[in-house]
């Protein structure tokens, strides 16, 4: 739940200086150039020529960076596609799109595999091979050759096989702290990720991820004191409102539910568009008392007027609480705010059906008809939705 996925190391291409001459030393520095560039392909056409048979770690290790970063297009990460764009381009702006991309094959995996018994002693190939396992299952994860858990233990073994061959290697050490985590060995975690931190102190994710870890190892003051190192780390919305969860839970564990509320707040005004934290607010405002819950279904519903699981949510939050004549009424007057011909009216009209089915009979079958005839006008035709209606009708028939 807590783990966040890392980005590859920012600087592409290193070299070892007792290993490599000048020649290759420039491919690599030439490479490095095309890149910031953007020309992606024309720099891994540069190390192909300059390695054609992956047979040189330091060029093996920058052409397995590059792919992984810098795709348009892969297939199962064995074929990816290349292109080089403008500088003022992204890379994220194109990928998975469709374009004209130039497909290289390369067997990471494979390569760096036979890599290590030629350089046993060199802890950047079980790096590489860590990396690789841990993208494969960022993008495919069960759809892969092997399973999720299958690469997760991969990862592992060979940032271990790293470390144990340089310790000194701290870039690993948030990377193998996530993946514990992950896999749910939160001693482990915790053990790595402190050292993350010690090695890497401004690395958010490795605080963001020590937290999780703590919230797990029930050590919420610490998990706090993690969090609010993240935050000042973070820039970024999305992993801001994470953090701020986090905070959530560890307030909650401390019974203090005001702060957890504040952090909640926080959460959702730093990520407006997260469900999941807005119908956590809803939750907490609730069981606290607090007024905001309605307002704040209220505009959740006018966010998501047509989204089923949005409703069967708030039926189970409301629910809980002996509130669901509550949750009826703001339907009834949300209703109102949409046309009668929107597949958002319909849809509201079945769940106040699905609310009344038991308490109102007859109402419910009333807000059924009425939607399964905007339903029918609607197109293309919603013939899930409408199955489901005439359910509910034959259920009102028993």
């Amino acid at each position: 739940m807590f783990s966040r996925y890392l980005y590859l190391s920012f600087i592409l291409f290193t070299f070892n200086s007792h290993t490599l001459s000048a020649q290759p030393k420039a491919a690599l520095d030439s490479a490095n150039r095309l890149v910031e560039q953007h020309k992606y392909f024309s720099a891994f056409q540069l190390l192909r020529k300059a390695d054609p048979n992956d047979t040189i770690p330091d060029f093996v290790l920058a052409k397995e960076n590059l792919l992984l970063r810098y795709f348009a297009q892969s297939i199962m990460h064995r074929l990816f596609g290349l292109v080089d764009l403008s500088p003022d381009q992204k890379v994220e702006e194109i990928r998975g799109k469709n374009g004209s991309y130039t497909m290289v094959n390369m067997d990471i995996d494979s390569v760096l595999i036979n890599l290590t018994q030629k350089y046993p002693g060199d802890y950047r190939l079980h790096k590489g091979l860590g990396d690789f396992y841990r993208e494969v299952e960022l993008h495919y994860g069960n759809n892969w050759f092997i399973p999720t858990e299958q690469l997760t233990n991969k990862a592992i073994t060979h940032y271990e096989k790293a470390l144990k061959l340089n310790p000194g290697a701290k870039e690993i050490y948030p990377l193998l702290g996530e993946l514990y985590l992950q896999s749910g060995r939160l001693e482990k975690a915790a053990t790595t990720l402190q050292k993350a931190v010690q090695s890497v102190p401004d690395n958010g994710d490795a605080h963001y991820n020590l937290a999780g870890a703590y919230i797990q190892l029930n050590l919420p003051a610490k998990a706090l004191s993690e969090a609010r190192k993240a935050l000042e780390i973070y820039n970024d919305s999305s992993w801001i409102a994470d953090t701020y969860y986090i905070i959530v839970l560890a307030h909650q564990a401390l019974k203090h539910s005001d702060k957890a509320l504040e952090a909640m707040h926080k959460a959702v005004d730093f990520m407006p568009g997260n469900i999941f934290y807005r119908l956590r607010y809803v939750e907490m405002t609730m069981e606290l008392k607090i007024p905001a819950y309605k307002s704040e279904t209220q505009k959740i519903i006018r966010q998501y007027p047509d989204d089923p699981r949005v409703y069967n949510s708030l039926a189970q939050i409301y629910g809980k609480a002996n509130k669901t004549d509550e949750l009826i009424n703001i339907l009834r007057h949300q209703a109102k705010d949409f046309k009668k011909s929107s597949e958002a009216f319909a849809t509201i009209n079945v769940f106040l059906a699905q609310l009344l089915l038991d308490q109102n009979p007859g109402e419910a079958r009333k807000y059924l008809i009425e939607a399964k005839s905007t339903f029918q006008k609607l197109k293309p035709l919603n013939q899930q939705a409408l199955d489901y209606i005439d359910s509910l009708l034959k259920h009102l028939e028993k």
